[in-house]
């Protein structure tokens, strides 16, 4: 039965989520070569700032902070690797203490009167 859902490391986290970890891992080469102008991280010391700077930048330009989350993420899933950026996950705790979570909006009066006089009615 398990081989019928395929190999264990495809399953850690879903297509979608794998989708956006390769979109966002997949912009870190390119922001290091270009912006910072150095060549990719020979060790994790050295991508951790490399995270770092890529989390800072996003914050400037306006970014969502999804795209940091999946980055710093993304790698650590690619890597195998849990809790290795420390200071990356800093500079993203410090975003999220800064800025309101998206959230969906309150539900409108007349949907909520909606929904109450339905239940009334049963």
């Amino acid at each position: 039965q398990r081989g019928a859902l395929g190999q264990l490391r495809e399953l850690i986290v879903s297509p979608s989520m794998l989708k956006r970890y390769q979109s966002a891992v997949w912009l870190l080469p390119h922001f290091v070569w270009i912006v910072l102008g150095v060549a990719v991280a020979t060790n994790v010391d050295e991508l951790d700032k490399h995270l770092v700077k890529f989390v800072e930048t996003a914050w400037l330009e306006g970014e969502p902070i999804a795209t940091a989350s999946d980055a710093v993420c993304g790698v650590q899933h690619f890597m195998n690797w849990r809790r290795c950026f420390k200071s990356a996950w800093r500079f993203y705790t410090a975003w999220t203490k800064l800025e309101l979570p998206v959230r969906t909006p309150p539900l409108p009066w007349v949907a909520l009167l909606g929904i109450a006089g339905s239940l009334v009615q049963d």
